[in-house]
């Protein structure tokens, strides 16, 4: 995820999303969500809640930057 760094520790940060290592990291994960579907389903509302209120950041930011042009 080092190519979009910010975005990734954002969602980490507010639990909306995993980091694993590796295949078994990934495996674990992907159970925890197959056994633990209400907190599988909690992180999902909380990823769709983060990209909503994250929505249009590129047109905010550049009418950001207009203003000081």
């Amino acid at each position: 995820m080092f190519n979009f760094r910010d975005i990734s520790e954002l969602f980490i940060r507010n639990k909306a999303a995993i980091m694993v290592n590796d295949a078994q990291e990934l495996k674990k994960g992907v159970s925890f969500m197959f056994n633990d579907p209400i907190r599988g389903r909690e992180m999902g509302e909380r990823a769709r809640k983060l990209i909503y209120d994250n929505k249009g950041a590129t047109v905010k930011t550049v009418e950001l930057i207009k203003a000081f042009l």
